[in-house]
């Protein structure tokens, strides 16, 4: 399949470069192998377009390699690029944005309960309107007994 082969060319990618001691590794403001970046790297595209990995940098082959790079990194190993800024602001503006979903997910919640509330009450009123409407009619008719006139 698609995946398999590309799995297959991004180990070999990573293989090539761990094996050249000049490579320098993009690192983010956790110390880390800095994922995203990397896997621009791998498609040759600048990391600003690129949100988020691919699906294959989960696979356990490539979470390996990258769990050993980390390793050699924490030991002062990897020749590296830092993108620390670039990773916390990213981090500040994801945590951002799910302070804002959560936000606009709770004025959702509080404005279908109004609705429902809302609901209720026309429900309520279109009750009341039957009933003035039946006792106008018989009123109308000169029913006096069914008007609820005594």
């Amino acid at each position: 399949t698609v995946r398999k082969k590309t799995v297959s060319n991004l180990k070999a990618w990573l293989e090539e470069r761990c094996s050249s001691p000049d490579y320098h590794w993009p690192v983010n403001n956790r110390g880390q192998i800095y994922r995203r970046v990397l896997w621009a790297f791998y498609l040759n595209t600048n990391p600003v377009d690129i949100s988020k990995t691919g699906a294959e940098m989960n696979n356990l082959t490539i979470r390996s390699i990258i769990a050993q790079l980390d390793v050699k990194l924490a030991n002062n190993e990897l020749k590296t690029i830092d993108y620390s800024a670039v990773s916390a602001m990213e981090e500040m503006s994801n945590s951002m944005e799910s302070k804002a979903i959560n936000r606009l997910n709770q004025e959702s919640k509080r404005l279908k309960e109004k609705l429902a509330v809302a609901h209720e009450e026309i429900r309520g009123l279109r009750a009341e309107l039957d009933l003035y409407e039946e006792r106008d009619k018989n009123l109308l008719s000169g029913n006096i007994k069914g008007s609820g006139i005594h």
